[in-house]
């Protein structure tokens, strides 16, 4: 690998992701890319990014969950309006609910296994990536920590 490159906070923006990768000239078998999570929310096209992730993954990215995804996972599993499903929903997740076309967060459980499988922390070489933040030096990191 020649590149190592990281991107992270999509949010939805689809064209975004694709402007960089291509301004980057992005090859898969000579670079690798790592990308830091929140691929959904408040964006036009937090469907088609997901499904570009996807993609990418499947070519040997390694996408990382942010916050954003787990608050989706989170009001998957506990659609209460008052809790998880109300925090996800004030903080994004209705661009993502209408970008879907989806009135329900049930509607999004097809995205749940991929979500739940993406690391929360990856090292490459000598660089380790997270969405959000770790702490030197200590030897606990809690998945708050890095999301």
């Amino acid at each position: 690998m020649s590149r190592i490159l990281a991107i992270g906070d999509v949010h939805g923006c689809r064209h975004l992701l694709e402007a960089v990768l291509h301004r980057a000239s992005y090859n898969p078998d000579r670079d690798r890319l790592i990308l830091l999570g929140d691929y959904i929310d408040r964006g036009p096209d937090s469907k088609g990014t997901l499904e570009l992730v996807r993609g990418l993954v499947s070519n040997g990215a390694v996408a990382l969950r942010g916050n954003h995804e787990q608050m989706l996972l989170d009001a998957i599993r506990n659609p209460d309006p008052v809790n998880e499903l109300g925090t996800w929903l004030d903080n994004g997740g209705r661009a993502t609910l209408d970008n879907f076309g989806a009135y329900s967060v049930k509607s999004l459980a097809k995205w749940q296994d991929f979500l739940e499988n993406l690391p929360l922390i990856h090292q490459e070489d000598k660089y380790i990536f997270v969405h959000a933040g770790i702490f030197p030096g200590s030897e606990i990191q809690t998945d708050i920590d890095l999301l």
